[in-house]
């Protein structure tokens, strides 16, 4: 079954440092507000109820720089062009936003599961009135991804970190630690126009989780996100090289981040850019940037599978991709449809269809979307903040359109400012089928 590519367009660039008009442009947008260097990174996209594709990404001057921010962009043909509607932040924070929309969740959900009012510490929770400046005055740098939920809610979850020097990097380079930072969330009950003020998530651990990805909605209603936890400002890592996973019994009002979704049996292995998907009703399927932190060393891909919507895990299984960020979605069966960034021997973006039969990984076709050709960019040894300046493309996606089209999304250096680059893409029959036409 090929993996047909169908062509590539670009969902944010500079227009004054590409000299081509940006399909983003298209309409009006707010430019005045967007930094001297426009460069954008992390994009995660999600189909909303009307169809409309819903798009966050981070634009800043720079990948470590202190003014990053999520931004909202939107797509009313399909990904073709788009809009962009303004930082997340200034779409937020309106009380009366807040109330109706939490406050309905809290009512539907008292009224489905039996929830009663909320006293958890979530409740308690601080809100951020501002992605740019937190509670202590300083900033806060935040990347945040999107889920559309079954009722027609968006929740988008995610991180930030504490910027108290503006012309600091995010990797300390005297330890190897990195800021601090808060985990937080936000909802929107009006297709993405407006949004709640951000909340924190209150953690048991006390590193910052890099929730990198977006939360799932399991068939149960649990919502599940994956994360891993960074290294605090002095280098140590107290809670261990582990895959923390997130779960809301309450569409995510409250979170607990007690269970535990990937160990290597050394110990050594980082679960970074995690990534989770269901597959048939209680199998889960999550793929990890396994990164030994201590060695500086980049392993294969990783996966682990639970089949008892995520309470338990197998060992985590080595696929032998040396990907990095990587992303899944599940086609039907024991069938995967995954992204890799290749950013060692081989560079590029690779698009694999994969066979999970038995929870064994094989390779059915694969394809290289973007990048082949590019040299090599991260190396063994390199030092976190090393290896940040060395990338340029990566943490890609892919979702299904609404017609059975696929489409692909990532970050890209370009003539030396990123952009988000977008790619559609086609598969044959599955099963005697043809899902995605």
């Amino acid at each position: 079954m090929p993996i047909e590519h169908l062509g590539s367009n670009i969902l944010f660039e500079d227009p004054a440092g590409s000299g081509v008009p940006s399909p983003i442009f298209s309409s009006p947008c707010r430019i005045a507000e967007l930094p001297p260097e426009k460069n954008a990174y992390f994009p995660g996209l999600a189909v909303l109820p009307s169809g409309d594709l819903l798009a966050l990404l981070v634009i800043s001057e720079s990948f470590e720089s202190a003014d990053a921010t999520t931004w909202v962009a939107r797509s009313i043909d399909r990904g073709r062009t788009w809009n962009l509607e303004g930082p997340l932040r200034e779409l937020s924070g309106r009380r009366e936003i807040q109330r109706s929309c939490t406050e309905g969740r809290l009512s539907q959900e008292r009224g489905k599961l039996g929830v009663p009012a909320p006293q958890s510490r979530y409740a308690a929770a601080p809100i951020v009135k501002s992605a740019v400046k937190a509670n202590n005055g300083s900033k806060i740098s935040d990347y945040l991804k999107p889920t559309v939920l079954r009722d027609g809610s968006v929740i988008a979850i995610g991180y930030g970190f504490y910027r108290h020097d503006p012309g600091a990097g995010i990797v300390i380079a005297d330890t190897g630690g990195v800021l601090p930072g808060e985990d937080f969330v936000t909802f929107s009950c009006d297709q993405g126009k407006s949004w709640t003020p951000y909340r924190m998530i209150p953690r048991s651990r006390p590193e910052l989780y890099e929730i990198s990805g977006p939360c799932i909605e399991l068939r149960s209603g649990d919502l599940l996100a994956v994360a891993a936890p960074f290294r605090l400002p002095d280098g140590s890592n107290p809670s261990g090289r582990i895959g923390i996973l997130m779960r809301s019994k309450d569409k995510g009002m409250s979170w607990r981040d007690e269970e535990i979704f990937f160990r290597s049996s050394g110990g050594n292995l980082t679960p970074y850019e995690s990534r989770i998907c269901e597959m048939e009703s209680g199998r889960l399927v999550a793929i990890v940037w396994a990164y030994d932190t201590g060695a500086g060393r980049h392993h294969p891909n990783h996966i682990v599978v639970s089949h008892d919507d995520g309470r338990t895990w197998s060992e985590p299984l080595n696929t032998g991709i040396w990907g990095q960020a990587s992303n899944l979605i599940w086609l039907g069966g024991d069938r995967l449809l995954t992204i890799h960034a290749h950013r060692g021997n081989e560079p590029g973006i690779y698009v694999r269809l994969v066979d999970l039969k038995g929870d064994r990984w094989t390779i059915l076709e694969e394809t290289a979307i973007y990048g082949t050709g590019s040299p090599m960019q991260t190396k063994p040894g390199q030092s976190q903040g090393e290896m940040f300046a060395s990338l340029k493309f990566g943490q890609p996606s892919l979702i299904c359109l609404p017609e059975g089209m696929i489409l692909a999304a990532h970050w890209a250096v370009e003539r030396g400012l990123s952009r988000i680059r977008l790619h559609r893409l086609a598969l044959g029959s599955v099963n005697g089928r043809i899902p995605f036409s």
